[in-house]
């Protein structure tokens, strides 16, 4: 899991601690940095199963696996969810707008975006 890197005190005291600094670098290289490693390989489409591993017991035969990258696409859907730009809305007749804002505020539409 992601491990938030914590010091009392201040940022001077910190860089004088160089003992402290070194163990929290080598913590993150050590535990955090394989796992995200692990992650970016995920995201671009290299999993370690399907590049390390063979299902065959023959050489000579066949191993048609095939890399997929969905964990990109499902990463990149749910920041644009939630980064995006919402929704607007245009019309010439106030009164359509008004209507829409009245139904989106009767609907509370911008807690479900």
């Amino acid at each position: 899991a992601n491990v938030v890197y914590t010091y009392d005190g201040t940022e001077s005291d910190l860089l004088q601690n160089v003992n402290e600094v070194s163990k929290y670098i080598e913590h993150h290289m050590d535990y955090q940095r394989p796992r995200l490693n692990v992650l970016s390989d995920y995201y671009e489409g290299k999993t370690k199963n399907l590049v390390e591993l063979t299902r065959r017991k023959e050489e000579y035969m066949a191993d048609n696996r095939v890399a997929h990258d969905y964990a990109s696409h499902i990463s990149d859907f749910i920041n644009g969810y939630f980064l995006g730009n919402p929704i607007q809305y245009q019309d010439d007749d106030k009164d359509v707008l008004e209507a829409i804002e009245a139904f989106n505020d009767l609907n509370d539409v911008e807690s479900h975006n």
